[in-house]
């Protein structure tokens, strides 16, 4: 899930914390691309637009888009992820 706008408290990250997501934050991708649900709970800080996309629609999308996909891993390890992943 991609935050477009607004505030999420996530708890129960895999420090054991609550981490604020916001605008440009990425959520939940390991799982996404694991094919696991979520693991952690969201609340909503301040109202706002995520945008959701299931793991079927986003390799239909990468699947014609080699460089797109490489952008995204890129993007995910240079976050220090999966350490810092948020579910």
């Amino acid at each position: 899930m991609l935050i477009l706008s607004g505030e999420v408290a996530i708890d129960g990250t895999p420090t054991g914390g609550v981490s604020t997501v916001r605008c440009g934050d990425v959520i939940g991708i390991w799982h996404l691309l694991a094919g696991q649900p979520p693991g952690a709970n969201a609340d909503v800080v301040q109202p706002g637009i995520a945008l959701r996309l299931d793991a079927s629609d986003l390799f239909d999308r990468l699947e014609d888009r080699p460089a797109l996909l490489q952008q995204m891993f890129t993007a995910v390890f240079a976050s220090g992820a999966p350490a810092r992943a948020v579910a």
